[in-house]
This record gives structure tokens, sequence and C-alpha cells, in this order.
């Protein structure tokens, strides 16, 4: 049975990570991909985390914070792009964007947990709600269950709420 690509290149990934954090050496990293491989012909779902773990490689602490710093760059990607429309939609300006990603940086490395830039945004009164939740429902970070609350955020009437239920409704039919 082939490994999944995605579950594949997230274990390259995350021991890579690794590497940069400095919580292994190179040389392990080469051994540590090797076994890897090698496990995954029996077990594709096998991660990296486990095998830090099984191998004890990494202690639990070590493992959070590799995990913790993994979520952080996901986050500031998705942010730096957050922040990019903003811009380019002048919503929020570029100065703003920058002040908010050193403050989630700085939070970041304080408390090891991510804070999203357009909460750094809103509480810093740099970004309306309504126009926070545009760009996170143009990029598609809203999770499904709080999308209702979302259509609400951004209208100020019943009348736009009908009208973008209307609207999300049809794209929702649309896409089946």
């Amino acid at each position: 049975m082939a490994t999944r690509p995605d579950v594949t290149s997230e274990n390259h990934n995350l021991i890579g990570l690794a590497v940069k954090c400095k919580l292994i050496s190179p040389g392990q990293e080469e051994m540590l991909l090797a076994r890897l491989m090698e496990i995954h012909r029996r077990d594709p779902d096998y991660s990296a985390a486990d095998l830090f773990k099984k191998e004890k490689i990494l202690s639990t602490e070590e493992i959070d914070f590799l995990l913790a710093v993994k979520n952080h760059l996901k986050t500031k990607m998705l942010d730096k792009r957050f922040g990019e429309l903003g811009v380019s939609n002048r919503l929020v300006n570029s100065r703003a964007v920058e002040k908010a990603l050193d403050i989630q940086n700085d939070y970041f490395k304080q408390t090891r947990k991510s804070k999203k830039i357009g909460d750094i945004l809103l509480e810093n009164q740099e970004i309306s709600l309504r126009d926070k939740t545009a760009i996170l429902l143009t990029q598609d970070r809203i999770q499904d269950h709080l999308l209702e609350q979302a259509m609400n955020d951004i209208a100020d009437s019943e009348m736009e709420k009908m009208t973008i239920r209307m609207r999300f409704g049809a794209i929702a039919v649309k896409k089946e």
C-alpha cells in the first residue's frame, strides 16, 4: 500500500522543522526519514510525532512545542494572506498589518499559542468585524457551523441578511 503524499509531506516537514528548531541533528533527520519510510510500508498513518515519542527521540514537551510551532507557521501563512487581502481591498492599511504580525510573533513567543491577525486588528480597532469576517469568508477560514453567524456579521440590515443568505444558498446549490 502506497503512503499518501500529504501524510508523507507533513511528516517530512515536521522532521525538517525539528532540525530547524535544533531539536534533532541533520544526521538524525536522515535516519528518521529512512525509518519513517520503512514504517509507512506497514502503517501509512504513522506520524513523525509517533516516531519521536516511541523511539524517545523527543520528550512530550518538545513534541508539543514542535507541533505548536508548526501550527503557528501555518496560521502565519494564512494571516499573511489575510493581511494582503485586507490591504488590497483597502479594508486595513499595511502598517497596521505589519504591527499586527509583530504582535502575533511576540504573543507566540510569550505563550506558545497563536493569535490570529484578524483578532489582533479587531482588538486594536484597525478593522471592523464586518471586514474581518468578509476576509475570512474569502479565505474559507470559517467553520461550517459558524457560517450563519458570519453571514449576520457582514450584514447591517435584515434585507442585507436575506440577500446574503440567498446568495449563499445559490452557491451551496451550485456546488451541491
